[in-house]
């Protein structure tokens, strides 16, 4: 809690999967408030918004996430009537597994499709879900016009944008001069972006959301 502004602080997550049937997002059951939400919890002292949240969802799911896209920030007045504020990224589960609640804060864990999730969320703030929806579709339509354009084939393209930048750092370099052409900046600029090209063709939703 925030002392000067009695603001209460937290961090959440919203875990995601492909599974055999599609794509699923992850809710926790409260049984103290009998609601279904993301995994979330308040800052320790000292703690920032990523750690918190990383944190709580590994308490409530017994899950190890690897963080995705920032989602943003909620706001909204808690049930003890002060302000309160969670800030959700997008989070992977790169073991596979299916989690279960603490037994105490969360007794019940469902992973379940997009729009089945949003029918079972208890609260109209927890409009994360329509963030993590947007953000995917924006990365995929970035995807698909990376996809349109063609892959360049030479080092001179690449790095004509950088032009004023690169004779700079190449400069800084030791023995720049005496490297192989396979170890030459040049190549290696070549090598990153024929790299980058396919990752945003075939892997576009790893880039922002981790890949599962």
């Amino acid at each position: 809690v925030d002392p000067v502004t009695d603001e209460v602080r937290a961090g959440g997550g919203v875990p995601w999967r492909v599974d055999g049937g599609g794509r699923q997002v992850l809710l926790v059951h409260r049984p103290r408030y009998d609601d279904w939400s993301f995994p979330k919890g308040k800052c320790d002292a000292g703690e920032g918004f990523l750690e918190a949240a990383v944190r709580e969802v590994g308490e409530e799911t017994g899950l190890t996430v690897a963080v995705g896209a920032d989602l943003g920030e909620v706001r909204y007045v808690d049930h003890r009537g002060r302000p309160k504020v969670v800030r959700y990224w997008a989070m992977t589960v790169p073991d596979g597994g299916a989690g279960a609640g603490d037994g105490v804060e969360v007794d019940e864990l469902a992973w379940l499709p997009v729009d089945e999730a949003r029918t079972r969320l208890s609260y109209a703030h927890d409009e994360v879900l329509h963030r993590y929806e947007a953000k995917r579709a924006e990365v995929i339509g970035l995807a698909r016009e990376v996809s349109e354009l063609p892959q360049l084939d030479n080092a001179a393209a690449v790095m004509e944008p950088l032009h004023d930048s690169l004779t700079e750092a190449v400069a800084a370099v030791p023995e720049t001069s005496s490297a192989s052409a396979d170890e030459s900046p040049m190549t290696v600029a070549l090598a990153i972006n024929r790299a980058l090209h396919d990752v945003l063709l075939h892997y576009p939703e790893a880039l922002v959301f981790g890949e599962d």
